[in-house]
């Protein structure tokens, strides 16, 4: 199997994955609990395939790996660049606030992770991918 990096250092969930949202919609990822410019590393070896802006995530990157793509919203700033290969354990990014609410609210600080299956395409539960993340304490790759 693949092997699964944790990518922080605490993690804590402060929303899951399909919670109802204000304007009806589904949360369609997972969000931590981390403070602005905490460590966000690779979950595992892959490839960042985008880093950029949108109004509502904020900075956000996209790393692609075999089997999922995992998508990271809110960050503060980019530790490696779209386009680089990155091994699981790797520093990729620092969290943020980036990014405002429906409402034009800020967001207070946290990360939010979506998972999406390679294979079929739907945005999935980070859940069991996320425990198995939390299992994985050999921080040796780590740069």
């Amino acid at each position: 199997g693949t092997k699964i990096a944790k990518i922080l250092d605490t993690m804590k969930v402060t929303d899951s994955f399909g919670t109802d949202r204000e304007d009806g919609r589904k949360h369609l990822g997972t969000d931590f609990k981390a403070a602005v410019n905490t460590k966000l590393y690779a979950p595992a070896n892959g490839e960042i395939i985008e880093y950029g802006f949108t109004e509502r995530g904020g900075n956000f990157m996209t790393l692609r790996t075999a089997r999922y793509t995992f998508k990271f919203l809110h960050l503060n700033a980019n530790a490696v660049n779209a386009g680089t290969n990155v091994k699981a354990g790797a520093l990729i990014a620092l969290t943020g606030a980036t990014g405002t609410r429906k409402n034009g609210k800020p967001y207070a600080p946290h990360l939010h992770v979506q998972v999406q299956d390679n294979k079929t395409g739907d945005v999935i539960n980070p859940g069991p991918i996320l425990v198995a993340m939390q299992q994985f304490n050999d921080n040796s790759a780590r740069a």
